[in-house]
């Protein structure tokens, strides 16, 4: 598991603890919708606590919300190229 992915991960450990929900059983493979308990807000919150805790901006208009399934598709959108699925901050 790269470096990235866990950071992810501890951010995505950190939001559901905040919602007072399980943390424990993700993985970088848990399906954040259906075994998670993550919704849309809880997802648009974490995306955003990426951005902040990993200082990694995240273009929301277009990144591709069916990479966003799991941590390892997160991941991979951030870690793809310089750009990709990110901007640069001005």
């Amino acid at each position: 598991m790269s470096t990235l992915q866990e950071q992810v991960l501890d951010v995505l450990r950190q939001a559901l603890r905040e919602e007072g929900l399980p943390d424990g059983h993700v993985t970088a493979d848990t399906h954040l919708f259906e075994q998670a308990g993550v919704d849309s807000l809880l997802l648009i919150s974490f995306l955003l606590m990426v951005e902040v805790e990993l200082q990694r901006p995240i273009d929301f208009e277009s990144l591709d919300f069916s990479d966003l399934t799991t941590v390892r598709g997160l991941t991979a959108v951030l870690e793809e190229a310089p750009g990709a699925g990110t901007r640069s901050v001005a």
